[in-house]
């Protein structure tokens, strides 16, 4: 464990490291989507050249508290088993649950984990959405077509009806 070259991992904790994880690289997996971000300087640079933080995420939209308390259980097993040998010191990985992490085999859950961590490391680095002069919000979303009126929109019916025509009288 005193092996300098050891990667030591810690827990994502604060909502902010989460926050900025999601800027980073993404990469779908069958069970979760992996996230990661290169730390600047959210430690002492002692502290952080050897660590390695995870955090796990797992919505309401997966299950009830059961469901969700024994996907986080695998993930963190699986992260424990194997995060010394994939994941590189000085970065943040988040793990987004889907359903599937809970039926998949822990055998299928740990080959899905190191393949995305395999990916993920090699894949280059994202601009950050400050540096990328085209972003969602500034972007032109295209005009909403009526696809019953053949992309024409409906003219307004007359107001010309009775009380007696609605109620079926």
């Amino acid at each position: 464990m005193d092996d300098p070259n050891t990667v030591q991992l810690n827990r994502l904790k604060v909502r902010q490291d989460f926050l900025a994880a999601r800027n980073g690289a993404k990469l779908r997996g069958r069970a979760f989507l992996l996230q990661s971000i290169k730390r600047t300087n959210s430690l002492p640079a002692d502290a952080s050249r050897n660590i390695a933080r995870f955090g796990i995420t797992v919505t309401k939209k997966v299950g009830n508290s059961v469901v969700r308390n024994r996907i986080r259980r695998r993930l963190r097993e699986v992260i424990r088993l194997n995060a010394r040998t994939c994941a590189s010191a000085g970065s943040d990985y988040v793990l987004i649950a889907h359903k599937q992490s809970l039926h998949l085999p822990f055998s299928a859950l740990v080959e899905d984990f190191i393949t995305s961590m395999e990916r993920i490391t090699k894949q280059p680095p994202l601009k950050s959405r400050a540096q990328n002069p085209i972003s969602k919000t500034s972007r032109s979303m295209p005009a909403k077509r009526h696809l019953k009126t053949g992309g024409q929109a409906k003219k307004p019916e007359s107001s010309q009806s009775t009380g007696s025509q609605i109620h079926g009288k």
